[in-house]
């Protein structure tokens, strides 16, 4: 198990044999609740392929199926953000976990402000570890102009505001500047952030 998306390096075997059913067998290496889950599914899809699973799909689907009243042997590798799956001693899957982990923690969405021709970019990361994009600008804003940044975020995505700490999570804002056709920003973990950006008008 490796909670809350902070990899560590760590190395998991076992061994595992099919009795009956349809599918193979799954092997679960990451959870931090029932909608967090990463694992890796031998002989998945009616035992026909072997896959890193995740609750938007799957990565890195190769075709497998396993033997019933087999043994087989299973060995998982992290190094960083590095995943390695070994089965029987052979390498099945070498993938990047970004691509599993940090393609669901950003979702943004975006709209114009008609009335004070501001761009609204509102970006939520929902990882536990900051992440820095670039967002393309290219056509819409002036160099130079004054982005104004909101931020909702706390230490924890568990954390809320009561009578004794009333403003543990409250927005804070602050001010960044456009420089050419891209905006690099840093969005923290656990967090909502809104930026109204001039635009041409």
């Amino acid at each position: 198990l490796v909670g809350e998306r902070t990899w560590k390096d760590y190395t998991v075997s076992v061994k595992a044999r099919k009795n009956a059913g349809k599918e193979g067998f799954m092997l679960l290496f990451h959870i931090s609740n029932d909608d967090d889950k990463i694992l890796w599914n031998v002989g998945g899809w009616e035992n026909a392929l072997s896959a890193i699973e995740h609750e938007f799909g799957a990565v890195d689907k190769k075709p497998f199926s396993v033997e019933n009243g087999r043994w087989y042997d299973l060995r998982m590798e992290v190094r960083g953000r590095t995943l390695k799956c070994y089965l029987d001693g052979k390498l099945m899957h070498d993938i990047s976990l970004e691509a599993v982990s940090d393609v669901k923690s950003l979702y943004a969405t975006g709209s114009l402000d008609k009335a004070s021709g501001e761009l609204i970019l509102k970006v939520v990361n929902g990882d536990t570890e900051p992440m820095e994009t670039d967002i393309s600008l290219a056509g819409t804003v002036p160099a130079g102009s004054t982005a104004r940044v909101t931020v909702l975020t706390s230490a924890s995505g568990e954390d809320e505001n009561s009578l004794e700490a009333p403003d543990r999570v409250s927005p804070r804002a602050s001010t960044q500047v456009v420089s050419g056709n891209k905006l690099h920003h840093s969005f923290p973990a656990n967090s909502l952030t809104i930026l109204r950006i001039p635009t041409r008008r």
